[in-house]
């Protein structure tokens, strides 16, 4: 079948050639007409000196030979037109002919014309279907994206796309149906995409807080249960307060206590928003990598909440194991005659040393100093440090005995569970032995030593 360019380029021919043969047939036309006009001016030429010559010669015959003449001349014109028509008939024929076929091709083109036009319509009606149908799925899939936490995994891609959802429906309004069709078909690819990336960051994400909550839940049990648990002591089992447990931390407990706190909160971000779409819509969760930052925050709250505890615990229990043991100390050798003189912690501060000066006369003086042994910031153990002012029996040797004879009664009162150590000399020469043992609580220090089991 002939296309539309090639049945106008053969229009464009016949027109041509019609235009040619018209020329063509003016030509001959003119030509044969002058050839007409000459024999017919020769013939009347001729018919005039015929005449002219019989009138002259008189002869009888004279009308009947300018009948014959101008039968003649008649003849000759009637075949001129004969001719004529003719050669008419003829280019009008060719004329006609040219014209037909024209006016076939013209209805030729015309009809292809029609066929491009439906088929245009067809396909122009097709497309904008399929962009309809295309960007009503779009908009299904908008809508099931809108549904997700897009903002916090892909913050800002559903707006880009949305946008180039409207365009659609401009170029729909604009008939660009086709441009339609393959703008949906872009955007409902675009956001399918965004939904399986959001669906998957927030698996993914849900992994990450499943751990925390996991983390942060056990965290908080095991603060709760220390804090509505009795606190064990050589002196019996005690219900701490917060006054309580910030003294015994050193100002420690309350921010640790308040950071589990935080994160326990976080943990049931999703339980009090309902949902985790919702909890993520909030604008308090946090994103994937502060996630696993925060997991890891978690590992080291843990380890300080872990040493805030034991700090709390071992000073506790062996700060009043001093005040007991310097009871004991004061029973032990009440036997020997001495009483006690004054007995108390140090700047009445019970992480540190608990002193007891004991005498059997008012003027010499015993001293034991219960000393906390720190290992790591906190107390471990405690130790005796005996000292001796003796003003009213000088000399070394006496001093000497009566410590040793001080120390292994009140070994033998602890049943050995406790060395006492002597300095040799006056109350106050251990003073930097006490302060090298008992050191400064510092539950930092013991935090680094969990960390560094960690490490391990």
């Amino acid at each position: 079948m002939a296309t539309a360019g090639s049945l106008r380029r053969r229009i464009r021919k016949l027109e041509g050639e019609i235009a040619a043969l018209r020329e063509q047939q003016d030509e001959t036309r003119r030509a044969i007409e002058q050839a007409q006009a000459q024999r017919t001016k020769e013939l009347r030429a001729k018919l005039k000196r015929e005449l002219d010559q019989s009138r002259a010669e008189m002869r009888h015959d004279f009308d009947s030979r300018a009948d014959q003449l101008r039968a003649q001349l008649f003849d000759q014109m009637e075949r001129q037109a004969e001719e004529l028509r003719a050669f008419d008939a003829r280019a009008q024929r060719e004329r006609q002919a040219k014209v037909d076929e024209l006016t076939r091709i013209n209805d030729e083109l015309a009809a292809e014309l029609e066929g491009i036009r439906s088929r245009e319509q067809e396909r122009t009606e097709a497309s904008r279907e399929m962009a309809e149908e295309i960007a009503a799925q779009a908009q299904e899939q908008q809508e099931v994206v809108d549904k997700l936490p897009h903002d916090f995994f892909c913050a800002g891609q559903l707006d880009v796309f949305s946008e180039h959802l409207q365009q659609v429906q401009t170029f729909l309004a604009q008939g660009m149906c086709e441009a339609a069709a393959s703008s949906a078909e872009i955007c409902l690819a675009e956001l399918e995409i965004l939904e399986i990336n959001v669906r998957q960051m927030q698996r993914e994400w849900e992994e990450l807080f499943s751990e925390y909550q996991g983390r942060a839940s056990k965290l908080h049990e095991l603060m709760k249960q220390f804090e509505n648990s009795p606190v064990g002591s050589p002196m019996g089992d005690f219900m701490l307060i917060d006054e309580d447990r910030a003294d015994w931390s050193r100002g420690e407990y309350g921010p640790i206590h308040d950071e589990v706190e935080r994160s326990y909160q976080l943990a049931r971000g999703v339980e009090e928003a309902g949902d985790v779409t919702a909890f993520l819509r909030g604008g308090t969760a946090p994103k994937g990598r502060q996630m696993v930052q925060a997991i890891t925050g978690l590992q080291r709250l843990a380890d300080r909440l872990m040493a805030v505890i034991t700090c709390i615990s071992k000073e506790l229990f062996l700060s009043d194991g001093r005040e007991m043991l310097a009871d004991q100390a004061a029973e032990i050798l009440a036997s020997q005659g001495y009483a006690k003189v004054s007995g108390g912690y140090r700047g009445d501060d019970p992480l540190d040393s608990y002193v007891l000066d004991l005498s059997n006369n008012g003027i010499d003086i015993i001293r034991l100093t219960f000393v906390p042994v720190r290992e790591d910031g906190v107390a471990v153990r405690n130790m005796l440090i005996l000292s001796l002012d003796i003003k009213t029996t000088p000399g070394l040797q006496f001093v000497q005995k009566l410590a040793r004879d001080i120390a292994s009664r009140l070994e033998a009162g602890y049943q050995h569970t406790l060395r006492v150590t002597w300095d040799g000399g006056k109350a106050d020469e251990m003073k930097d032995e006490e302060s090298v043992r008992k050191a400064v609580p510092d539950m930092r220090l013991l935090v680094r030593r969990i960390e560094r089991k960690h490490q391990q």
